[in-house]
């Protein structure tokens, strides 16, 4: 987790030290399904970081937190506990009009629930530019687990990690509603 909070501190360092960059950061609740054991639809929330780089390209680094999941039985709605953070990184573009924007993006994503999984992730935002500050995004995201796994072994006095096939244990598609705020940089 260290070694992910110094790559981006310095991706926006480096980010920081261009010119003509616009930085967005964003908050939202999530709705949504995956296959990843228990049936029923997740709720959460998440904060995305999209940064401009030049005319519209740049990056969107993103955390989606599911925290539960809502089912109905034959007893009546039950919710689960089931906490699983995705954080996307993606290549992103940007596409603004005067009162709405449009943004889509694909990369990697890295899931961490009991296990540390790496997928591809894919995402599209319409936004609604409120005023010069903030705008109202709905989005759509999806996770596709189609990469190894990296799996711990443990033994009495020694630990073993290998990579093991993909078991797509992990797809997930979510809705997302929220808020966008424009630093002015």
């Amino acid at each position: 987790m260290k070694k992910l909070i110094v790559l981006v501190a310095s991706i926006l360092m480096v980010a920081g030290s261009s010119f003509a960059m616009d930085m967005n950061i964003g908050l939202k609740g999530l709705v949504g399904a995956d296959n990843s054991g228990v049936s029923g639809t997740v709720i959460g929330g998440g904060v995305d970081l999209n940064i401009d780089l030049y005319k519209g390209l740049g990056l969107m680094f993103g955390s989606n937190i599911s925290t539960a999941k809502i089912a109905t039985t034959d007893e009546g709605l039950s919710v689960t506990n089931d906490l699983c953070i995705n954080i996307p990184v993606m290549a992103w573009y940007n596409l603004d009009f005067s009162h709405f924007g449009l943004g889509a993006g694909a990369g990697l994503d890295c899931s961490v629930t009991s296990n540390f999984k790496m997928a591809l992730a894919a995402a599209l935002n319409l936004k609604w530019h409120i005023n010069n500050q903030f705008s109202l995004v709905l989005g759509a995201n999806g996770v596709l687990d189609c990469l190894p796994t990296l799996a711990k072994k443990q033994n009495e006095s020694s630990s073993t990690y290998n990579f093991v096939s993909s078991d797509f244990s992990h797809n997930a598609l979510n809705c997302t509603l929220g808020l966008e705020y424009k630093l002015g940089l």
